[in-house]
């Protein structure tokens, strides 16, 4: 079968696309500059060079394709110019699928994110749950915009599944998207002794493998028009570091960062990237969400598409396992 992707130079992108090729699949892929590396200069992968705002490329690198997998998005904690989030994660999904409508496709698929969704008091968040204040960031509204938008198509006929990831974390590309596995990767290498808030507040973590495995599931057996979250366990980061410690024997000190002092830092590093264009490490319009309790069921996605969830200790002694082995990093109790 003939397949399109977008955003497969990604974190996830690149996991779904070799587990595409050894399915034997052939995968259409469209990138703003031509990637290399031995998965790129695979015989079933065909290169499109262009972006999601050029609909007529998108249209030509979709061309023979049967289903779509729309992963490409603007998730970086900031931009310089605000607009990028809605340009590229709203205008670039309406190409998408506006072009994917023309050209017949069976089946779209469309990564979105768990964090358009913010828990009420007590509440674990499903895709049932309604949001009662405002969004944080752009990339949370963009990303609620676009879903408004792939429903929109669902309605039009365009077979449309949403999908949801948590707190992605496991090897891969250390990007933006992978924040996790670098914060663990940090710890481990002594670099990081920080704790957002108190720590204490509750986050869903899920293996990049179960994601993968998500958005393939969902091709296949997901409802036109409907969202599935692909989460992994909810635990605190005070309980994700104490698991990490007893599979490493790394036992550095963690330090609580106050939200004020968190805010304060935030601000620092909006004013770097202000007056200096450096990219900030966290903005105050992100830092809101890591001092508040966001617990996720994936009931659904287990129920409808037979997904299922890494234990987290198995998950993270496979992603120790890995940067033991690409980083060289010592694992083993110090004394």
């Amino acid at each position: 079968m003939n397949l399109f992707i977008t955003g497969a130079t990604g974190y996830v992108g690149q996991k779904l696309l070799k587990r595409l090729i050894n399915q034997g699949h052939t995968v259409h892929i469209l990138c703003r500059s031509i990637p290399t590396g031995p998965l790129y200069e695979n015989s079933r992968v065909r290169i499109f060079r262009g972006d999601l705002m050029d609909r007529s490329i998108i249209e030509t690198a979709m061309e023979s394709c049967e289903q779509v997998y729309h992963l490409a998005a603007y998730a970086r904690v900031w931009a310089k110019n605000p607009k990028t989030y809605f340009d590229t994660n709203v205008t670039g999904t309406v190409n998408t699928l506006e072009a994917a409508l023309h050209q017949g496709i069976q089946r779209l698929v469309f990564t979105s994110t768990g964090g358009i969704y913010c828990a009420n008091k007590d509440e674990v968040i499903t895709e049932e749950t309604s949001r009662t204040q405002d969004f944080f960031n752009e990339y949370e509204s963009s990303k609620f915009i676009a879903e408004e938008k792939v429903l929109e198509y669902s309605r039009k006929g365009l077979h449309t599944v949403i999908v949801q990831p948590t707190r992605i974390f496991g090897p891969g590309c250390l990007t933006e998207s992978n924040a996790t596995t670098a914060l663990i990767k940090n710890y481990i290498s002594g670099d990081w002794h920080l704790l957002p808030g108190s720590g204490k507040s509750i986050g869903n973590f899920t293996y990049i493998d179960d994601v993968v495995n998500g958005h393939l599931l969902a091709m296949k057996y997901g409802q036109s028009g409907e969202r599935y979250i692909l989460g992994g366990e909810n635990v605190s980061l005070i309980n994700l570091f104490e698991i990490i410690q007893n599979l490493t024997g790394k036992y550095y000190a963690l330090i609580p960062l106050p939200y004020p002092f968190l805010a304060a830092y935030a601000w620092q590093e909006e004013k770097l990237a202000e007056w200096f264009g450096q990219h900030p490490r966290i903005t105050t319009k992100w830092i809101k969400r890591l001092t508040l309790d966001l617990p996720y069921s994936s009931e659904k996605a287990i129920r409808d598409l037979g997904y299922s969830i890494t234990p987290l200790q198995q998950g993270l002694q496979q992603t120790l396992d890995w940067l033991s082995r690409d980083y060289k990093l010592l694992l083993q109790p110090t004394f």
